[in-house]
């Protein structure tokens, strides 16, 4: 197969607390604004399409940042100086991904979230699966999972590592519903890939995928200004009926949500997934 230009990548901002700090449990978009205000600085023109109001589905993702340890202290986490943070961002098309790349280039030293200083220790864009980073292409995941699986699995499993939702007629809905999720990935795949999957892989994800096993857990959490519920923990769908093409269709978006997310909310941090 020939090698295709990525137009998906997931990178990772890691940090340094340069103080002691106090960070606000509810901390809304200052990730989300780190990363507009990269773009803008490199891509005017993507930025002011990025930040259009009247696009409801944006080519990209943001993590929350994240950290191991800190002291929740009342609404604040207190973080030591010298604590390790990172921020996670991901691509879904070329020119974000061109700018993901850019940014190698292009990162001060220092960088401040929340009115706090940080100092950037490392920016990791090459395939790195333990800090879930890497490229490629929607041609990619679907020439791996077409042509190099011969008989795919009738099972697909996914760790969601931060707070997942779904908005369904105007309710937010925090349960790995098969349809709901699969058809969060091809609204996705159909919106920014070069070519669209079927319409009809949601009434097959609806009709013959169940779960087969889950351990999740519900979390509350404040986003734009909204107390907000989502799930994480394990999820593994199976599909009662074995159709390969369906199966390679649904295989391939759920090798997207390595970058694409699942769900609500995705460009705040919400959503974040692996396969396993």
């Amino acid at each position: 197969m020939s090698e295709e230009a990525p137009d998906l990548a997931a990178t990772r901002l890691e940090l340094i607390c340069t103080d002691d700090i106090l960070l606000p449990v509810d901390m809304p978009r200052v990730t989300y604004n780190l990363f507009i205000n990269f773009v803008k600085e490199l891509d005017i023109n993507l930025y002011s399409d990025l930040v259009n109001p009247a696009i409801k589905m944006r080519p990209f993702t943001v993590s929350q940042l994240l950290f191991t340890g800190g002291e929740r202290r009342g609404n604040n986490f207190f973080l030591e100086a010298g604590t390790s943070c990172f921020i996670r961002f991901t691509g879904l098309n070329r020119s974000v991904v061109a700018i993901l790349r850019q940014l190698t280039e292009k990162l001060p030293p220092t960088i401040e979230i929340a009115d706090y200083p940080f100092t950037i220790k490392d920016y990791k864009v090459g395939d790195d699966l333990a800090a879930r980073t890497g490229f490629s292409s929607y041609k990619t995941l679907l020439e791996r999972n077409f042509y190099d699986v011969k008989r795919p699995s009738a099972g697909l499993s996914m760790w969601f590592l931060s707070p997942t939702l779904f908005k369904t007629d105007h309710q937010e809905l925090p349960l790995p519903v098969p349809d709901l999720v699969f058809s969060s990935l091809l609204q996705r795949w159909n919106a920014f890939s070069p070519g669209p999957l079927p319409e009809d892989i949601r009434m097959f994800a609806g009709e013959n995928l169940r779960l087969e096993r889950c351990r999740i857990e519900t979390r509350q959490l404040m986003v734009d200004a909204k107390n907000r519920v989502g799930f994480t923990g394990y999820v593994r769908f199976y599909a009662q009926k074995y159709e390969r093409f369906y199966l390679q269709t649904l295989h391939s978006l759920g090798e997207l949500s390595f970058f694409s997310g699942v769900g609500y909310k995705t460009t705040a941090g919400l959503g974040q997934v692996r396969l396993g």
